[in-house]
């Protein structure tokens, strides 16, 4: 009989992904905004301070949340998706409004550090030789 992993699972994955994804991005902000205050990092680079941020939070969350699955693509996917609506939910409940074009900005900042958590992650386990290695070693 084949074993079969719950749904819940998945779900509890991509939960803790989109949890990881939310702290380090508040996280990345608040170090990217006492860099600004501190006069580090200019007013003119705020936008991309941010995108960077959203970048490197898709990252982690999805490195999190799409770790040890056989379904890797479709979680690292729904760990932005939901990450990127989180922080949108966030955002809107804090600003009150919500413009289109960072939005999108921010999508595709998250699909891109998507993206590096599928190409980087997913390295399989090598198998075992079966010791013929080991057994002309000892010769």
């Amino acid at each position: 009989m084949e074993r079969t992993v719950p749904t819940v699972w998945y779900v509890k994955k991509c939960a803790l992904g989109a949890l990881v994804c939310c702290l380090s991005e508040l996280m990345l902000l608040a170090i990217a905004a006492a860099l600004m205050l501190n006069g580090t990092i200019g007013e003119e680079r705020v936008g991309a301070a941010g995108l960077a941020a959203a970048a490197l939070a898709a990252f982690s969350g999805c490195m999190v949340g799409g770790g040890r699955t056989s379904r890797r693509t479709a979680m690292v996917l729904a760990c932005a998706a939901s990450g990127w609506l989180l922080v949108q939910v966030i955002g809107f409940a804090i600003g009150g409004a919500l413009v289109p074009e960072r939005s999108l900005a921010a999508a595709g900042a998250m699909l891109v550090g998507a993206g590096a958590a599928l190409v980087t992650g997913g390295r399989k386990k090598r198998k075992k030789r079966n010791g013929a290695k080991t057994r002309r070693a000892r010769r």
